[in-house]
């Protein structure tokens, strides 16, 4: 989904206006104005055409710029409109004025001044899933895209067929949020093949739309539009700076202290409030009532961290460090959101117990012991995939970026598992061992060590949320 040329219809405007369209004959002032009010598009395709004259026929014919794109009847080498019911008279094929290099020209050139409008959400408009639906482009449009740019893997992860770019889209293309003001602001187009995937890509979209709005876009990405080109489903978010294992690899020389361990605190109670959210979800429509939802995917690379503009109320804080000297205290203002809803599901109070744990798509290192204890998985699942990350975000805060590295290698140690009849290292946060011919899955010695020996921090907030943070074998 690279960039092409096309012409905003702002520019559009500009070019065919008052001011430059010269009246050099009375008679012509009809036409003009006709141009000028429904007929910019056609005009200004005809001008770049060089068959600037032909607008008088169409005029003629009542043909506006809302007739467009036309389409080609090969066989009997017409144009129709866009509703297919009605041939363009005006532009059929004939020995004095109209080729069959115009006809050609005509279908090839429109598209340049056709470029789609972008309905884009805004967490402000409630509910934004009645404005905003999910469209279908045609492969030969022009998407309204200035810049994109592709994002690597060190960035985001690619994921299956899906990849993300970072892109720019004209403004005069796409209805934006009262809140952004000023020059263009980046968006992330995440872009999934519908080879085979387009059933997730529904899914994920329609899983998406249960949390438009304001409120529930503090915690979880919101999507902002959508649309399939070219066999491709499109999502457009907000751009994110990062995700929270890249945070953690190149935020690591912040100041430890009160400041950072309460935003780590207030960070992790919001994505604790962020899980609820997804448990206990708003139902899709009137009468769903597959209303508790499993994330499915959580772990680091899922949680986007974005910079806030530090007026949510949050970012100041009073004594509360137990020197009682009245200094107030600035927090940081990244914001965490939940992201990639590929492998969530919606079940109802009566089938969200029953899910196969062998059905389900996995993170390896983040994956619940019950996937290899119990024939079925419940919401806990994401219960302990939440744990396991917040064990690490506590590690990153006592012991930086080389903490949760080691703390990963350690993790590795000693934990095999069964691939193909061969016995691997892998990164888990769970041990099974045999006892009474049964799988029992018991914490890891690593995980153990690092939930145990961690120095107090210097926020008890924080201590308190350590002993929450360490995924046990009794949570389940």
């Amino acid at each position: 989904m690279s960039t092409s040329r096309f012409l905003p219809t702002d520019e559009i405007a500009r070019i065919i206006s008052h001011e430059n369209l010269q009246i050099h004959h009375m008679e012509l002032c009809d036409v003009f104005a006709s141009i000028l009010s429904c007929r910019r598009k056609l005009f200004a395709i005809l001008a770049l055409m060089g068959r600037p004259y032909m607008i008088v026929k169409l005029i003629c014919e009542g043909i506006v710029d809302d007739d467009l794109p036309f389409d080609q009847d090969q066989e009997s080498r017409t144009l129709r409109c866009r509703d297919k019911k009605r041939t363009v008279e005006s532009l059929v094929i004939t020995k004095d004025q109209w080729h069959l290099e115009d006809f050609n020209s005509f279908f090839t050139t429109q598209w340049q001044f056709l470029a789609p409008r972008f309905g884009m959400g805004c967490p402000c408009v409630v509910p934004a899933k009645v404005e905003f639906g999910h469209k279908n482009f045609r492969s030969m449009f022009v998407l309204p895209f200035t810049k994109s740019s592709a994002v690597t893997d060190s960035d985001f992860e690619s994921i299956c067929n899906s990849i993300v770019r970072k892109v720019h889209i004209h403004p005069a293309h796409m209805t934006r949020c009262p809140r952004i003001i000023g020059a263009e602001v980046p968006y992330a187009a995440k872009i999934i093949d519908a080879g085979g995937l387009a059933t997730l890509a529904r899914s994920e979209i329609e899983h998406l739309r249960r949390f438009d709005g304001e409120e529930n876009g503090k915690r979880l990405v919101q999507l902002l539009f959508s649309f399939e080109y070219q066999a491709r489903f499109c999502l457009i978010f907000q751009w994110a700076d990062g995700n929270l294992m890249q945070f953690w690899q190149h935020d690591g020389s912040q100041p430890r202290g009160y400041s950072l361990a309460r935003w780590v605190a207030r960070e992790m109670l919001g994505l604790a409030q962020g899980l609820d959210l997804i448990h206990n979800s708003p139902p899709r429509k009137q009468g769903d009532l597959s209303t508790k939802g499993r994330h499915g995917d959580i772990k680091p690379e899922n949680i986007l961290w974005f910079n806030s503009d530090g007026k949510d109320g949050n970012d100041y804080d009073y004594d509360g460090d137990g020197d009682g000297d009245g200094r107030h205290h600035q927090l940081p203002t990244q914001v965490l959101k939940f992201c990639d809803f590929g492998l969530a599901d919606f079940h109802t109070q009566a089938s969200v117990s029953k899910v196969p744990s062998q059905s389900i798509g996995m993170t390896q290192s983040y994956r619940a012991p019950e996937c290899e204890t119990h024939p079925n998985i419940t919401q806990a699942y994401d219960l302990w995939s939440l744990g396991c990350v917040l064990l690490q975000f506590v590690t990153w805060y006592m012991q930086g970026w080389d903490g949760v590295d080691a703390f990963s290698i350690s993790r590795m140690g000693g934990s095999l598992h069964e691939v193909l009849g061969w016995h691997v290292s892998e990164d888990t946060f769970f041990h099974l061992i045999t006892q009474d011919f049964k799988k029992k899955p018991i914490d890891h010695p690593a995980v153990k060590k690092a939930s145990s020996t961690h120095p107090l921090p210097s926020c008890p907030v924080l201590l308190a949320l350590i002993g929450l943070a360490a995924p046990v074998n009794t949570f389940l």
